[in-house]
């Protein structure tokens, strides 16, 4: 599929995807680079390497990756869950309040309502 149709990201996307949910988060992020290069429009791509890049600890490339993803998919409610919590990470409190009141008034799946109440929990609004 990749050689026919160059511009689909999704089998890298889906290599880094299983390299990132086996734990092994550096080795996902060539994969979400290269499913970039293959889309660079898709916004799954950026926040799924700003989610590696976080794991690793790497906090301020994490928030450039998610900074990236919002142009692409500015209502996707989860990416402003995790960018709240790179920036709160990196000391920003006030800017990752105000990416988790904006997630307050979007879609959230189960998980990511559940974690932003355990974000708000921590840190009042």
């Amino acid at each position: 599929v990749e050689a026919r149709s160059p511009s689909v990201p999704y089998a890298a996307f889906f290599r880094g995807r299983i390299r990132l949910d086996a734990g092994d988060a550096a080795g996902a992020l060539p994969h979400f680079r290269e499913a970039q290069k293959r889309q660079p429009k898709w916004a799954g791509s950026f926040r799924n390497e700003g989610d590696a890049l976080a794991r690793l600890g790497r906090w301020t490339e994490a928030e450039a990756a998610y900074a990236r993803a919002y142009p692409l998919a500015p209502k996707w409610g989860g990416l402003h869950v995790i960018w709240g919590e790179a920036l709160a990470k990196l000391g920003k409190a006030d800017e990752a309040r105000a990416k988790w009141r904006t997630a307050s008034g979007l879609y959230l799946t189960a998980p990511e309502r559940a974690r932003l109440t355990a974000l708000l929990a921590r840190r009042p609004a």
